[in-house]
């Protein structure tokens, strides 16, 4: 299976080949209407898992940099130039948060979830209970 990653401010984003080909879409598509002094307002392609060492934001990256090194292993994997959320708020949570609830939105929707990163790395569930 092909993965994409992109790094940025200690932020490392990784999409599916699928979901690669949609950014790629969706560049050309916003690029066209600016050309063409049209709006876009189309959202930007997901599932985007965020990985990254930042304590801070572990409540909204997918999983550590170790963590995706084990989910990619044995993946063929690409460096790309795409968005990588999360990565403009200096390691802060609070200033990522303070973003949200005053003025935009479209940042917490690239938060991802257990079953989204299970389907992409093609993971099932070991029916081992986590211990507590």
């Amino acid at each position: 299976m092909r993965f994409y990653m992109c790094e940025n401010n200690g932020i490392t984003a990784v999409v599916t080949g699928p979901v690669y080909e949609r950014i790629r879409d969706h560049i050309g598509s916003r690029n066209q209407a600016e050309r063409d002094g049209k709006t876009f307002n189309e959202p930007y392609p997901t599932p985007i898992f965020t990985f990254g060492d930042i304590d801070k934001l572990r409540p909204v990256l997918t999983g550590t940099l170790d963590d995706m090194k084990e989910l990619l292993e044995g993946h063929e994997v690409l460096d790309r130039g795409f968005y990588v959320p999360f990565s403009n708020y200096g390691g802060s949570l609070s200033a990522l948060l303070n973003q949200v609830l005053t003025k935009d939105l479209t940042e917490i929707r690239f938060v991802t979830t257990l079953k989204e990163a299970m389907d992409a790395f093609n993971l099932a569930p070991t029916g081992n209970p986590v211990p507590a």
